[in-house]
């Protein structure tokens, strides 16, 4: 009976452990992103502190909506549905089948390709 605990402690822990690791993965791979080096670039020395500590505590979700909200001054932007509806104005093809950080990245995109566009 002991014996068994033991195999299912040790089997939470290697889940819980890989489960880290992922985690760990996908923020390196968003801090690798021309998106948050642009986030990061706009962000105040008391914003980056803040990050630094939600780096430390490896929360993926929450960078990936920091870094939108940051790129966007509107707060409700993170949703998908203003996401959504921002690519239907920027005529994005299948923008219902796409994902939140997929929508992010070309209406980015779009907006530079204008703002390069638009003689000043």
């Amino acid at each position: 009976m002991g014996k068994k605990i033991m195999e299912i402690s040790v089997i939470d822990l290697q889940v819980v452990h890989h489960m880290k690791i992922l985690d760990a993965r996908k923020q390196s791979r968003l801090l690798e992103t021309d998106l948050f080096v642009e986030a990061w670039t706009k962000a105040s020395p008391k914003e980056r502190l803040k990050i630094i500590k939600l780096l430390h505590k490896v929360k993926p979700k929450s960078l990936k909506t920091w870094i939108i909200k940051s790129l966007f001054d509107i707060v409700d932007l993170s949703t998908l549905t203003r996401l959504r509806q921002l690519a239907s104005q920027y005529k994005i093809k299948n923008y219902s089948r796409k994902t939140r950080w997929q929508l992010v990245n070309e209406i980015k995109e779009r907006q530079t390709n204008d703002s390069i566009g638009r003689p000043d």
